[in-house]
């Protein structure tokens, strides 16, 4: 009878194991897992003349999602694009497709022409937005904003850009492009003018999407699924049954049929730990102890910043004291060394209390820029340059917006 049960153990065991597996490894409802990925979309445009989408990414290059469900990709692995993190794309009056790459790099697409990669004399052109009443692309810088005629394919002209542009959208009766920065917002007018808010809050259109494949093919195996577990169920339940018959026959066959013995002690024995009865001995009464008392432990109280969490703002502090003086140091990089997109790097640093990390990283080189302004003679290109700015026009700019002074008037005002 021991081995019976023993068997029966086994069995349940390896039913469980095995459903638990198939559970682990089995997607539900046909979920093809080898196609999924998580890809952060940038921006997005529709062909006007098949109705495909084209989506543009942070690092994964643009991808073509047509009417039929086929997905093509472009990389700049495979020569097609000037760069994988994609951070505008439009259509012109003419349906070739525009794509902005980080780092300065502008390809156009026809299916006639394929793609053409140009390189931008500025490589820290951020921000596009597409005029279609003019037949041109502006395309905004930290410092510059250009005007590309998609025509001719050149840049016709060049003005100052009011502060440093996030994003640009054009109005709704294109007669004038409204320029959004970190709390700050423009009116950019066709005559050129501009007019200024501040204090509206940061702006942001990267929008975080999982970009799943399902195939007919492995549709059925979500009803594979369901039905392996109704039949552990069925089995299981059989088994258990079984079990409880098997013990009530036990109980009711004669003792000496399963050699049941007479201990020492008085006690029987049937061969089965579980069904072993035995008479406790008597104890004598023993005083119950008096419970001892300790005295309450103070706890100091806990204030609310001490039991906040700041270990990401601290990681990223140290991130940005290392790299500050690297020029291409953004948040784009602090996104890829933490592992997550820009947008998660918000949100936690938001949890925390924290500034963005935009700010977090401008307050570092300005503080720096404040030190050898003051306590050093060094060159306004050497002082740009330690502190992570390309140019000391660049610097200048950011200095004066961060203070509301140029650095000659921060010396003149501060140094002794």
């Amino acid at each position: 009878m021991n081995r019976i049960m023993k068997t029966r153990k086994h069995y349940i065991a390896l039913l469980v194991i095995s459903v638990a597996y198939v559970a682990l490894s089995s997607p539900i409802y046909g979920q093809n897992q080898d196609e999924s990925q998580e890809i952060e979309v940038t921006c997005m445009a529709e062909n006007p003349k098949d109705g495909s989408m084209w989506m543009g990414t942070a690092n994964n290059g643009l991808y073509r999602l047509s009417k039929t469900g086929s997905r093509l990709h472009f990389g700049a692995s495979k020569g097609k694009l000037g760069s994988n993190s994609i951070l505008y794309i439009c259509f012109d009056s003419e349906a070739k497709l525009w794509v902005l790459g980080k780092g300065g790099s502008l390809t156009s697409y026809t299916a006639k022409d394929g793609f053409r990669n140009r390189e931008l004399e500025d490589t820290e052109i951020s921000s596009a937005i597409y005029l279609p009443k003019k037949e041109k692309l502006m395309l905004a810088s930290v410092t510059k904003i250009y005007s590309f005629n998609t025509r001719s394919e050149k840049i016709e002209s060049e003005g100052e850009m009011p502060f440093p542009a996030v994003n640009l959208k054009l109005s709704t009766d294109s007669t004038y492009v409204w320029i959004f920065g970190e709390k700050k917002v423009a009116r950019l007018a066709e005559d050129g003018t501009v007019i200024e808010w501040s204090g509206v809050g940061d702006v942001s259109e990267m929008i975080p999407l999982e970009f799943e494949t399902y195939t007919d093919e492995n549709a059925p195996r979500g009803y594979i699924w369901i039905i392996i577990i109704i039949c552990a169920v069925v089995f299981g339940g059989a088994l258990a049954l079984g079990l409880v018959l098997g013990k009530k026959r036990l109980n009711k066959q004669p003792k000496e049929e399963y050699g049941a013995s007479q201990t020492s002690d008085g006690s029987l024995y049937f061969g089965l730990e579980e069904t072993r009865i035995e008479e406790a001995p008597s104890e004598p009464e023993i005083e119950p102890e008096q419970p001892v008392v300790k005295p309450a432990k103070k706890t100091q109280p806990v204030t609310k910043s001490e039991s906040k969490s700041t270990e990401f703002t601290t990681r990223i502090l140290m991130l940005i004291e290392q790299h500050y003086k690297d020029p291409n140091f953004d948040v784009d990089a602090i996104a890829e060394l933490t592992g997550v997109s820009r947008i998660h790097v918000n949100r936690k640093l938001k949890a925390e209390g924290s500034s963005s990390p935009s700010t977090l990283l401008r307050d570092k080189r300005m503080e720096v820029a404040k030190f050898f302004l003051l306590q050093s003679e060094m060159p306004m290109a050497q002082i740009a340059s330690e502190c992570g700015f390309r140019s000391p026009s660049y610097f200048t700019t950011a200095f004066k917006d961060y203070t509301g002074l140029t650095p000659s008037e921060f010396v003149a005002q501060n140094k002794l």
